[in-house]
């Protein structure tokens, strides 16, 4: 296995659970707690193995954070907690567990938790025999490139743009005659024109204002809420 061959060399691996603990609902996931013993029994029995979730207290969290960033810790189980916020240079094997339930945004984050020196760095993303065509989709734009950039763009267009202002997360966008990416400079020049008219104090026609207000009222009420 891979990720022994990395702690013989005295680096260090992080293995990514979805859940914490077995869900009925979600039974193709595998947990953390669920597999944490027969992983570490099986492939790490002679290391030292740690696991780290959003129910750990935060003082014993912070230890264990603490005791892997110093080399203490050889194997971190964990769920998405080290998504952010964990620098460990020394750190060169990440293993995310179902990783096709996963964002692409989140994957990139986590795979972004090695390949922080100038270590080779591996990602291993395991899924199920059989996945979504979405979820491969998402799979394939991360191993074509590393650009944060571009893994925005494709997470955008792969998720849709979603509303501007509402509680829905994603779907059908709100712009009817035009594309948020395909369209992106006639956009910004509408946009252009019309701070433009605004500072030029140009009158918006009654008719116009009312379409607005119609279409935007119940909307527009959330931007106020503080």
């Amino acid at each position: 296995m891979h990720a022994r061959e990395e702690i013989l060399k005295k680096h260090q691996v992080y293995i990514v659970f979805a859940l914490i603990e077995e869900s009925q609902s979600k039974v193709d996931f595998d947990s953390l707690m669920g597999s944490y013993e027969d992983i570490k029994n099986k492939y790490f029995g002679e290391f030292k193995c740690a696991f780290l979730h959003s129910n750990i207290k935060s003082a014993q969290k912070d230890k264990i954070f603490h005791d892997f960033v110093h080399g203490k810790i050889d194997c971190l189980m964990s769920t998405t907690v080290i998504e952010v916020g964990i620098d460990n240079p020394n750190a060169t094997v990440i293993i995310i567990e179902n990783a096709e339930n996963y964002g692409l945004a989140q994957l990139h984050q986590l795979r972004g938790r090695v390949g922080r020196s100038d270590l080779d760095s591996f990602c291993y993303l395991i899924t199920k025999d059989r996945i979504s065509s979405l979820a491969k989709r998402r799979i394939d734009v991360l191993l074509s490139t590393n650009d944060g950039f571009e893994i925005a763009k494709q997470d955008l267009i792969l998720r849709g743009s979603g509303e501007i202002y509402s509680t829905r997360q994603h779907g059908l966008p709100d712009l009817e005659f035009a594309d948020i990416l395909n369209d992106r400079e006639l956009l910004e020049k509408a946009q252009s024109d019309i701070y433009e008219l605004l500072s030029l104090k140009y009158p918006l026609s009654n008719g116009l204002i009312k379409m607005v207000e119609h279409k935007w009222q119940k909307k527009f009420s959330f931007a106020r809420v503080i």
